[in-house]
């Protein structure tokens, strides 16, 4: 009987020693290595302090259908109350202006509402988050495990593997052992996993131009060619009026 009474003692107080934000995730600044939180004296206003992973005002999650950060304890979504540069962060009820509440994530870390082009960054010192259009090193956000704040939706994203067929070409000479190990496996899997449109990767400047360095060098080989045939024309010329002009001499 005691055990039993003990036991629901321990039910009934079980909650109250629950770690607050435990399902939820912090949103540090990789800069300042502070995070952004819900202020508790006034209803709406968002702050930027010391991270406290035991507070519950620290505490987000991701809604993957909505793209919209959710406060852990109210509900309420991080939002803007205008899309423009410089705008501060705030909390207002989710499922309101749309285009103020969905962010998209880069790998790196980077918070942009989606289509605007508006960055969540803040500055030196600074105790507030807001709006800019410049990505610079103040406007990286990740969790506390160093994740990125829309890393559920890759958590979603579910892997196909198709099987795809080895294609061998027929007058390509293959090593004998190459030829056996291609015979024992004749089909091979690839990880399909899609990549989710709140996940963006960050331009790569280099991958877009041209590769033309053959081209460059065959154009130097013509170039060259002509010029020694330029230099050499002359000089073979002179060296036959020279030859003509002794052969005469001599027959003379």
């Amino acid at each position: 009987m005691k055990l039993f009474k003990l036991s629901l003692s321990w039910t009934f107080f079980l909650p109250w020693l629950q770690v607050p934000g435990g399902d939820g995730f912090l949103i540090r600044n990789a800069r300042l290595q502070k995070c952004i939180h819900a202020s508790s004296h006034e209803i709406g206003r968002v702050g930027l302090a010391d991270c406290k992973p035991q507070s519950a005002q620290y505490h987000w999650t991701w809604d993957a259908a909505t793209r919209a950060i959710v406060h852990w304890k109210t509900g309420l979504c991080l939002t803007v109350p205008k899309a423009q540069e410089f705008a501060p962060a705030q909390l207002e009820s989710c499922g309101g202006d749309r285009a103020r509440q969905a962010w998209v994530c880069s790998r790196k870390g980077h918070l942009t509402l989606q289509g605007l082009g508006l960055h969540l960054s803040t500055k030196q010192e600074g105790h507030k988050a807001f709006l800019a259009r410049e990505k610079d090193k103040f406007s990286r956000w990740k969790t506390e495990t160093e994740e990125i704040v829309c890393a559920a939706d890759l958590a979603a994203a579910p892997v196909l593997s198709i099987p795809v067929e080895e294609f061998v070409d027929p007058q390509v000479w293959v090593p004998e052992d190459k030829t056996t190990a291609l015979s024992e496996i004749s089909t091979s899997f690839i990880d399909t996993r899609p990549t989710s449109p709140a996940i963006v990767d960050e331009p790569n400047i280099t991958s877009n131009l041209p590769k033309n360095e053959d081209v460059i060098l065959e154009a130097d080989d013509g170039t060259n060619w002509k010029t020694v045939i330029l230099v050499l024309s002359p000089l073979a010329f002179i060296l036959g009026v020279t030859i003509l002009i002794l052969n005469i001499r001599y027959n003379r």
